[in-house]
Parts: structure tokens; sequence; C-alpha cells
């Protein structure tokens, strides 16, 4: 197996050796791959990213992930496949631990590991429901870390974009944001509701003609303009617990869980009303914004969505935020709200091709535990405080590079304190999600990369196409008396997506055609078994033909090359026939038909055709009339061609502008659509009736005086 380069570190002043306590290095596979998108979890050495380098010590393939977690101490890793394949626990040595219960066929948006180590979560969205009116809801589910086993599981309104524990109480709290703008907080252990707050963008409807509105269900509001919801992509706690970190449209919100209400004192209306139709909104969700909860928020500046947001780990770190979206990345005070930096990645992207396309995710590396060894007064010198004001709190941004058509990603590492630049690695692909150890020392990324599992599976479907189109061939080829496609003529195999040009995305995924002599074989095949379902009379012979035509009449399974067009050819009566030899091979030699009386083959008659023309040197069925029940299509295609080329011929001749005619024929095209089926249930009724009064189905039962 090839050692993976999926992070290429670019050390700025120099490359620091890991402590002998880190594990050696290990990769390997998780699982089965069956996704055409395969994400690599990768873990890094943390501790001495304040001096510019990083280095690779773990690697861990598997499933497409959507988002990782962490455990606090660095060993494993929890996981979310993309697509509905649930969420998972992994080591970092690639051992397989368990499957997180309940996710298994859900979509799963985001996981979070708690700060004791013992339990993980799990949110996402729920399978659509088969009502249409009903909106999908999402879902959220505690397990535990080491068996799966679920703790709880709630049903939530909407799809929920991520989830995050409590780091100062041990993760007793859950938060999650969902995609209706609504940022909740539940019981970690039993999934009760405790708080939620609105951030949807919806503000308060107070009017003084109605100003008890609102107050209780029996006095709704006035329905709002229908503008949708801000969602709500992303959450973080702060280290003391009181706050949140929520990423709601072009700004990052500080909330004061203080001043976040509470669960509603009422669950229904004193006043028994009757239920509200699917489509009315209830009371909660007419509830304007909880802007007395917001304590500061801040702004990207070049207006692009914030994906990401987080906090300072600890409470003796500076009190700082974190967000990112687009290319810029902002360092505000968690306190004010006050902007201390603003950098815009792409500065740090080399310039050119190297741009950062988009920032993903974002967290905070909090400072590495000095070593036991070390004097206890070396962290209290002014020097040492000094040093390590400004590099031990680090700041981790991960996202996609814009490199033309092939796109990568890359993780840059900025001092948090002052927001100076420290290092940038680029990786493979676009870096989806970054996750720290509580103690510094390792972080996961989440990777979204394009293998050669693709072009496998390309080169496999193309070639199962043209095995498909040869089968085909040669069944017609078999049906109609034809000799088979020689090699030579044959479409060649398509080469592998890689040995050919860059082609368009619609040109790859479209199947090769076939060629006109394949399409002229199958036409020929379907006609002649149409022909045989209705199993005409065969054809005599007239008495003005010659003998060696009525001959070939009566022996349709006699193979005969078929003439040149150009050449027309009437042979004499009493002659042999030496017509040439296809035009498809020029190197065979006519041979002659040999009139020898052969058994005729189980099909309709052929009739072959002499002299130039469009039906030259072609067998075709002979012509079969029509069934009564077809005459009504025939009559509407011809009535339908003769009104198209009457439109054509107006256009022609500048009666009728363009655009009205071309309405017109789409209305025209429409009403012979609708007659068509109507044609088609009457022939059907008709055909139905017919076989009722043969079957004596349609005589009316005889009923006795007294019941009439």
């Amino acid at each position: 197996m090839k050692t993976s380069t999926t992070i290429k570190a670019r050390l700025d002043t120099a490359l620091m050796q890991l402590p002998s306590d880190v594990p050696a290095a290990s990769r390997g596979i998780c699982g089965s791959s069956a996704l055409c998108v395969v994400a690599s979890i990768v873990t890094i050495a943390a501790s001495r990213m304040s001096f510019g380098g990083s280095v690779i010590f773990g690697e861990v393939e598997c499933e497409g992930a959507r988002s990782v977690a962490l455990s606090p101490d660095g060993k494993y890793i929890c996981l979310a496949r993309v697509g509905a394949n649930g969420a998972a626990v992994v080591q970092t040595n690639s051992t397989f631990v368990c499957e997180i219960d309940g996710t298994q066929g859900f979509g799963v948006e985001s996981v979070s590991w708690a700060t004791d180590g013992f339990r993980v979560a799990a949110c996402g969205s729920a399978p659509s429901s088969p009502n249409a009116l009903q909106p999908t809801g999402g879902f959220l589910t505690v397990c535990d870390a080491q068996s799966g086993g679920r703790i709880f599981a709630t049903h939530r309104e909407a799809r929920v974009l991520c989830v995050a524990f409590s780091t100062s109480d041990a993760g007793q709290r859950l938060a999650a944001s969902r995609v209706d703008g609504i940022v909740e907080v539940l019981d970690a252990y039993t999934g009760d509701p405790l708080q939620k707050a609105r951030l949807r963008g919806y503000k308060d409807r107070w009017s003084h003609r109605s100003p008890f509105a609102g107050l209780s269900p029996d006095i709704p509001l006035p329905p709002r303009t229908g503008a949708p919801p801000t969602p709500c992509p992303h959450v973080a706690w702060s280290a003391t617990g009181d706050r949140l970190g929520v990423a709601h449209a072009t700004i990052s919100s500080i909330i004061d869980l203080n001043l976040v209400p509470g669960p509603p004192f009422f669950n229904h209306s004193p006043t028994p009303l009757p239920p509200p139709p699917p489509q009315t909104s209830s009371l909660e969700d007419d509830a304007p914004d909880d802007t007395q909860a917001i304590l500061c928020e801040a702004h990207l500046s070049c207006g692009s969505l914030v994906t990401s947001v987080a906090l300072s780990p600890r409470k003796d770190d500076p009190q700082l935020f974190a967000f990112c979206g687009g290319a810029r990345v902002v360092l505000a005070s968690a306190e004010t709200g006050r902007v201390i930096a603003e950098r815009r990645l792409d500065e740090f992207g080399g310039g050119g091709s190297s741009n950062w396309k988009t920032a993903l995710s974002i967290a905070f590396c909090p400072p590495r535990p000095p070593p036991p060894d070390a004097p206890p007064d070396a962290a209290k010198t002014p020097e040492t405080v000094a040093k390590t004001a400004a590099a031990r709190l680090r700041l981790v941004v991960g996202g996609e590079l814009a490199l033309g058509s092939a796109a990568s990603g890359a993780v840059a590492v900025f001092d948090a304190v002052n927001g100076v630049l420290l290092s940038v690695h680029q990786a493979r692909s676009a870096v989806l999600c970054v996750s720290v150890a509580a103690d510094g020392r390792s972080m996961a990324l989440g990777e979204r990369r394009a293998t050669d599992l693709q072009q496998q599976q390309h080169a496999a479907q193309m070639a199962a196409q043209h095995q498909q189109h040869q089968a085909a061939a040669a069944a017609a080829a078999a049906a109609a008396g034809h000799p088979p496609i020689p090699p030579q003529q044959q479409p060649p195999l398509p080469t592998p997506p890689q040995m050919q040009p860059p082609l368009s995305l619609q040109q790859q995924t479209q199947p090769p055609p076939p060629d006109f002599h394949l399409q002229q074989q199958q036409q020929h095949a379907a006609q002649q078994a149409a022909a045989a379902q209705r199993q005409p009379r065969p054809l005599a012979a007239s008495p003005q033909q010659p003998p060696q035509q009525q001959t070939q009449l009566q022996q349709p399974s006699v193979q005969q090359p078929a003439p040149a067009p150009q050449q027309p050819f009437a042979p004499p009566a009493g002659q042999q026939q030496q017509p040439p030899p296809p035009p498809q091979s020029t190197t065979q030699q006519p041979m002659p038909v040999s009139s020898a009386p052969q058994a005729a083959a189980p099909s309709t008659p052929a009739l072959f055709t002499f002299g130039a023309g469009p039906n030259a040197g072609r067998i075709e069925p002979p012509p079969v009339p029509p069934a009564p029940e077809d005459r009504a299509w025939i009559l509407l295609d011809t009535a339908m061609d003769q009104h198209r080329s009457k439109l054509k011929a107006a256009i022609v001749e500048g009666e009728i502008d363009p655009q009205a005619a071309q309405r017109i024929v789409s209305k025209f095209d429409s009403i012979i659509a609708s007659h068509h089926e109507l044609i088609k249930h009457l022939l059907t009724a008709e055909r139905t009736l017919a076989d009722w009064r043969q079957a004596d189905f349609c005589q009316e039962p005889k009923t006795s005086s007294a019941e009439e």
C-alpha cells in the first residue's frame, strides 16, 4: 500500500520532532469503501504548530465523512459518513470500534464527543415522510462511545445541523442548531428541552391595532410575508458554560443563556379550538427572534455566509470567539464583539491559482501542558509569559483552495491572540471539518477527495454498456436472418477515462451512440416482431412474376447479398441472380443464390426489392394492412403532420411570427398528446367490451318479478 501524502507540511522555521509518547505512524482501511467519495481522517501532532511545523503520525481512511469528533484523549474518532450511512467510532490506528445506534439509514450532519469521554452525540435529518405536506424533520441521539448503545434519541421539527456538548459541566447539557433558525439546549442524559433561542431573522410584529395579539393561542398574530427562516449551521459552547456562539447568515452572535427563555408554560389552549390546517404555522413559528439574549455579534465584511464558529476552550485563555466564511477569518472579543483581526485567506495562498476558495471549519487549539520534568516556576517567569501569551493558544482553519479544475484543501494555523499567521499546510482535497483534542496534542481533519474508484466504476459502466450493445446487435441480426457484424465493424471498446482527453460532465455521463447499421437492424427486428404478432396472410406471387422471383418469395430464409444502390439491376427470366456484395464489406466475393428448395423459417415472408432507391438492396417485411384499431392513430398522425407543414410554410412566408408559431406548435403538441391518450383509452375500452361480449360477460342477470 502506498504511503499517503495527505498533507505536505511546509515548515516556516524548523520541523520539530515528536515526543516519545506519540504512537508510530499507522494507516489502514475501515469498513467497505462503497462510495465514490472517500474522506481521509488525518491525525496531526499539534503540539509544535506554534513554531510553524506539523507532523503527521496517524491516518485513517474510511467512507466519506462529513463531520469528525476527536475523543478528549485523542485515541478515538467519531465520524459521520457521507449520505444516509450513519455514524461510527474508530481508533486512530483504523481499528473499528462500533456503530452509533439509531443512525443507520439517516443522513448525519454533525457529531460531538462529551468531555467525560464516555458519550457521543449525532444529529441530522430524518427520512422524508410520504406525506408531501409534512416537512422533513430531524433527529438527535446520544450513545455510549464504547458500545454504541443508545442512551436517548429524540425527534426534532426540522433538520439538525450541528450538535455540541458543554465543556464546563462534563457534558451534562447539549446544544443543537437547526435549519429553521432555532438553537436548543437539552439535557444530555434524558433529552428534555431546557432552553430555546430563535434566530430566524423574524422581527416583532406588534401593532397598536392588536396590542394583545400573540400573547396566547386564542389571539393569533397576522400572517407573515413568507420569508424563509435563516438557518444556523454551527453552534459552540463557551468555557464558562453560560454562553453560546451561533453562526447564522453573515453574522456570528454570542448568546447569553441566562436571558434565553425556557420551555413554554402551556402546551394547549385553555379554550378548545378546532385543529389548525397542516399549512398553518403555530404560535411558536410566528414568534420574533430572541434579540434580548444576544450579548454581542460580529459580521463578515465580504458578505459571505458564516460556516463555522469557535470559542476559547479554557477559562484561563483570553475570552475570544472566531468564525470563518468565504475566504475570510475573523477573530473578535467574546465580551464586546470588537473585531481584533480579520484576515483574508487569499493572501496566504501564494497568489495566482493557489488562492483560497472558502473556509469550511475552524477550531481553537488549547495550549499544551508543560512537561512533568519542567521546573515549577518556569511558566511564571516574565520571559515565558511574554513568549507564550501569543504562541500557546492557536487557531486552526480548514478549507478549500481554488486550483482551477482540480480543487484541493489547506489548513492554516494562526496566533489566537493577535491573528498572526503561523503556518499553512496543503491537503489533497477540501478540509470539511477540524476537531482538536482536549489536551491539544493532536487534531483530526476530515477531507473530501476523489479517488480512482470513480474512474474504475465509470470504465466498468462503459464496458457493460458496450457488451449490451453487442448482445442487442447479435440478437437483432439473428432474428432478422442477417449475417453477424464482422469484428472489424464493431465499435472499439472505450478506453478508460484517464486515457481520454478531458470531457464535459454531460459527455462523460451519456452512453456511446450505436452505429447506423445497428440501428437499422434493431428497427428491422422490431418491425418483424410486430408483424409476427399480427400474423398476416403470406403474399402469393402473381402470374406475371418470373419463376426466379417466385422462388425467392417462397424462401425467406435465404441470405442474399444486396446490390449497390447506384447500379440498378433487373435480371431476366430464367437467369440466376449474381448481386454484388453488401456495401459494408468490400472484401467479400459475390455468391450465387442457390435455387434448391430449403426449409422456410417460421417467420413473416420477406420481400427483396430491386433497383435503385431508398429501399434498394434491403430485406423488408411485406406491407401489412393496418388493423381497424390503428386507423385512428394513422388519421391523427396524418392530421398532425399536415398542420405542422402548414405552420412551417406560414413561418417561411413570413405570415406568422416565429415566437408565436413556437407557442402554437407547443400548444398543438399538447393537444395531440391528450388526444392520443383519449383514443388509447377508447380503444382499450372497445377491446375490453368486445372480449366481454365474446365471453358472455355482458348478459344482464335475470331478475324475478318480486325483486322488480
